[in-house]
């Protein structure tokens, strides 16, 4: 073999070297974010002004002289050197610097246990390991708590404190932002969360939000989150399985005996969130689910929200329980004889071209009055509705959103009903032997959808709030901060500097073998 061969083979292999050691280090790396959930993110400039709007939610607190502690577990230079904690850091002394007398940021070392003058916290950090319910929470560098002292009218007083941890996914300050489907930010939320939560310590109660399961349901991660920063608690709710228990007195000595099963005592809201199969009907001596709902509402107070997917199968049992409080989802038939849901078609209203997507009206009542006046307080725009069904009203219910009064209701492309205000929201309130209940229809699965909340061009995170505050007395609703929209950008658990070296590391190993490779090939030639 002549050497002029052997020199192009030489190089064929650096070159092979290069290529593969490279394939290999980004291999390495892939692997590294898949297990650690690291992502390398777009760094977007943004304005994280905060909207000022802190200084009505806080003030009654504020005047009474209550204080809340905001707790990072990772010392100040590393938070604000971390991709995503720089914006909550930004956000939280923004904040402090409005109330400074109100607000009081600090830094623990989670890995020392101890505060920044070096005094060990270490038996705040064990009891921050378990939440207000008796839930483990875990903590890491990247969690945040909110404490503050409440006192009783007795003088007795209690830490109440809640952690953000994202316990789903592990990445540090992911509470404080809105992650769609895809991993990627769609918007950073922190002056809403930091408001809520602060809000939260201030609560005298905290009620849970009960989603059911086993139908078929899809939430919205932005609705359970605005949930939680409306005061709830968040907790699924098999009813096939859990037992609706409550405390009862059954000795007489005025003390409610503790009872196994669900904590539903506290439930301030059950939740059926676009479900596509039915719930279970008493057919023998055994309560199955609806039962158990229609014992919740009708003896202990109780409180429904429901979404329905006008797409979806008809659900004759869930349906016949809303029907009972006198709201009912408008059907038809199509030319196969087979029933569906009527959808809603407002040209006049629409903000699209097919009309399906337009903008809901605020009922002519006193609870459509009370909930645009609590929304347009904060925000002028409106809300905006999807996909919509219909819903027949009667008894005690009532509209709380309609359309145009030129809508029409369609089955398959066809017109059923022409030219008629529809309600696409409703609410009815029932009082049986001296028990009331509540029970909020929406037709669609837009109202609380994500691209629908998170918007500040949309008024639907307002109307979410004010429907929790309003209609099922919410202890918190951080009204008319301000959300921040990113054009592109993921989410990472990486430092910046870490982030750094492993471009630096991943780019470097091929430039080195290819410097390598270059000389070596050189030294051959001139042999």
């Amino acid at each position: 073999m002549n050497r002029k061969v052997k020199d192009n083979l030489f190089a064929a292999l650096i070159t092979a070297m290069v290529i593969a050691l490279t394939v290999l280090a980004n291999v390495v790396l892939y692997s590294l974010t898949s297990i650690n959930g690291w992502h390398f993110a777009y760094a977007e400039k943004l304005d994280l002004t905060v909207s000022g709007n802190t200084k009505e939610l806080f003030a009654d607190a504020e005047a009474a002289g209550r204080k809340v502690e905001i707790i990072f577990c990772m010392p100040r230079d590393e938070v604000a050197s971390h991709n995503t904690g720089r914006d909550v850091l930004d956000t939280v002394e923004q904040i402090e610097t409005l109330h400074p007398d109100f607000i009081d940021v600090r830094f623990f070392n989670i890995r020392t246990l101890q505060d920044e003058s070096g005094k060990s916290v270490k038996d705040r950090f064990e009891k921050y390991g378990t939440d207000m319910l008796g839930n483990k929470t875990p903590l890491h560098k990247g969690s945040v708590i909110f404490s503050s002292t409440l006192a009783d009218a007795a003088g007795n007083t209690r830490e109440d404190y809640i952690v953000l941890s994202n316990q789903f996914s592990g990445v540090p300050y992911v509470d404080f932002y809105h992650i769609d489907a895809e991993g990627y930010i769609s918007a950073y939320v922190g002056e809403e969360v930091v408001s809520s939560m602060v809000l939260w310590t201030l609560a005298q109660e905290h009620k849970i939000a009960y989603f059911t399961t086993g139908h078929g349901e899809s939430v919205d991660i932005a609705f359970s989150s605005m949930l939680s920063r409306a005061g709830y608690y968040i907790e699924t709710l098999d009813l096939l399985r859990d037992n609706l228990y409550y405390p009862t007195d059954s000795d007489g000595d005025g003390v409610n005996e503790k009872r196994s099963g669900l904590n539903l005592d506290k439930a301030g809201l059950v939740i059926i969130s676009n479900p596509t199969a039915d719930f279970t009907k008493k057919t023998g001596t055994v309560d199955m689910e609806l039962d158990k709902l229609e014992s919740y509402l009708e003896k202990y107070g109780g409180s429904l929200y429901v979404s329905l997917d006008p797409y979806a199968e008809p659900l004759p049992n869930l349906e016949g329980l809303l029907q009972e409080y006198g709201i009912k989802v408008a059907t038809g038939e199509n030319e196969k004889g087979e029933t569906l849901r009527q959808i809603v078609k407002d040209p006049s209203n629409a903000i699209t071209t097919d009309g399906y997507t337009f903008v809901a009206n605020y009922a002519d009542n006193a609870i459509g009055k009370a909930l645009s006046e609590k929304t347009d307080k904060y925000v002028s725009d409106d809300v905006v509705v999807k996909n919509s069904g219909v819903l027949e009203l009667s008894g005690a219910a009532q509209p709380v959103l309609v359309t145009s009064s030129s809508a029409d209701a369609i089955v398959e492309g066809d017109t059923v009903t022409g030219s008629e205000e529809f309600a696409v929201a409703a609410l009815s309130e029932r009082n049986v032997n001296g028990v009331a209940s509540k029970v909020f229809v929406t037709a669609g699965v837009y109202l609380t959808a994500s691209d629908a909340v998170v918007s500040d061009s949309y008024a639907n995170r307002g109307f979410t709030y004010a429907l929790f505050d309003t209609v099922f007395s919410a202890t918190a609703a951080p009204y008319g901060c301000r959300t921040v929209p990113y054009e592109t950008g993921r989410l990472e658990d990486l430092t910046m500097g870490t982030a750094r070296i492993y471009t630096v590391l991943i780019m470097a190993v091929p430039v080195a073998l290819a410097v390598v490779g270059a000389v070596i090939n050189k030294r051959r030639k001139n042999r």
